[in-house]
């Protein structure tokens, strides 16, 4: 055990190492794994896993440690090194800290060790914390859709027409706005050669020289009766 555990102290991250027997006994942990998990060497080593680190959802087969459960099982009876990505397993705070459970997400490896008969003895449980990195995601995607909402507000109450130009099978789908603006409601499949010919000569001049210029959708972000405004997709941009 002594060896094991000043191996895992040379490596760093956030690393585990688990008995293959039936209660995963902890036998060695990194440092920087009781600092993230919250937890001290004397309550880990030695313990079951499932036992300190509880899952809060345990009745559900999807949960963070029904699913680590499945990956050590299978690592041990296959022999074969298991990733898993973004578990959401949350930690218990301890009591002065409040209590509870703080929400975490993880990548996951689990790694067989074993002896010379080639039988899994342990399995080293090596994770990363990406909560940080997957609120990030959600706060950005939620920026997002507000932008988009308060953009398509802004259209609504401009007057202002959209259209995408698919360029590599040159389909046009436009909002009810820009139907309105270029006189094509109830048109059913519009062509570019409709399109081009309500579009003002300079920016029809000027929307071919960007699709040619950045090939993939065009988006005309801002049209009116007399002239229009377009954004290529490589970021070329424009007005009159």
């Amino acid at each position: 055990m002594h060896d094991l555990q000043a191996i895992i102290d040379g490596l760093p991250g956030i690393y585990l190492i688990v008995a293959a027997d039936a209660e995963y006994t902890m036998v060695a942990s990194s440092d920087e794994r009781l600092r993230v998990t919250m937890t001290r060497r004397e309550d880990v080593i030695g313990k079951p896993l499932f036992e300190v680190f509880s899952d809060h959802e345990p009745e559900k087969p999807s949960s963070g440690a029904a699913t680590l459960r499945r990956s050590l099982e299978d690592v041990i009876a296959t022999g074969q090194t298991q990733r898993l990505s973004q578990v959401r397993y949350a930690i218990r705070r301890p009591e002065a800290s409040g209590g509870g459970f703080e929400e975490r997400f993880w990548n996951v490896v689990n790694a067989p060790v074993k002896d010379d008969r080639g039988r899994v003895r342990y399995v080293i449980h090596r994770v990363e914390d990406v909560t940080a990195h997957l609120h990030a995601q959600e706060l950005a995607r939620a920026q997002l859709q507000e932008s988009d909402e308060r953009l398509n507000a802004a259209l609504l109450v401009s007057g202002t027409g959209t259209f995408y130009w698919q360029l590599a099978s040159q389909r046009i789908d436009m909002d009810a706005a820009m139907l309105r603006l270029v006189g094509m409601e109830g048109f059913g499949e519009i062509h570019l050669s409709d399109l081009l010919e309500r579009m003002h000569h300079d920016d029809r001049e000027r929307l071919v020289l960007w699709a040619n210029a950045a090939p993939g959708v065009v988006t005309i972000s801002k049209c009116t009766s007399a002239c229009c405004w377009a954004r290529a997709s490589a970021g070329c941009s424009g007005g009159r």
